[in-house]
């Protein structure tokens, strides 16, 4: 698994994933139809690119070896108001169809990793300091998030914004 990938949200179109991979992006979180989405995945695996898909979305046929897909359980749990038990189970449910590839989610608030605790082989943060808040908060809520993490590996989610 990366240990700091480079990656992008919302990847729906199969021909972009190629021109993604050579500007050095090396993950990508797929989107669009049902269709878009298989193909998008599809293309990533040839690559070798890592793919970010939640258990609910259509990840198509199981996972040929060379792919790097990791389960991307949740977006924001503790803005959502999602527990820990159920988000624990979206793990389980997870792990029984494909237990070989790595979990993740994402907490909105560094403050609240700890909730989630056991939970996923990666928390990401997604803190949105920009423009209530100085830059130096993501630091800090990447910094809580890996106190609470347990070990386990912490992935900053960095915006850009028109």
């Amino acid at each position: 698994m990366t240990e700091f990938p480079i990656g992008l949200y919302g990847v729906d179109n199969p021909r972009q994933v190629a021109l993604l991979q050579a500007a050095g992006f090396d993950a990508i979180r797929p989107s669009g139809d049902a269709d878009a989405y298989k193909r998008v995945v599809a293309q990533a695996d040839r690559l070798g690119m890592m793919t970010l898909l939640h258990p609910a979305e259509p990840a198509g046929a199981d996972s040929p070896p060379r792919s790097r897909r990791v389960w991307y359980l949740e977006d924001e749990p503790d803005v959502n108001g999602m527990s820990r038990d159920r988000l624990a189970e979206i793990e389980r449910s997870a792990r029984a169809r494909r237990p070989h590839e790595p979990t993740a989610f994402v907490v909105g608030d560094g403050r609240r990793a700890k909730e989630y605790y056991g939970v996923a082989d990666v928390i990401m943060v997604d803190w949105y300091p920009v423009p209530h808040l100085p830059l130096e908060s993501a630091g800090e809520h990447v910094r809580l998030t890996a106190a609470a993490a347990g070990g386990r590996k912490v992935w900053a989610v960095l915006q850009a914004m028109d």
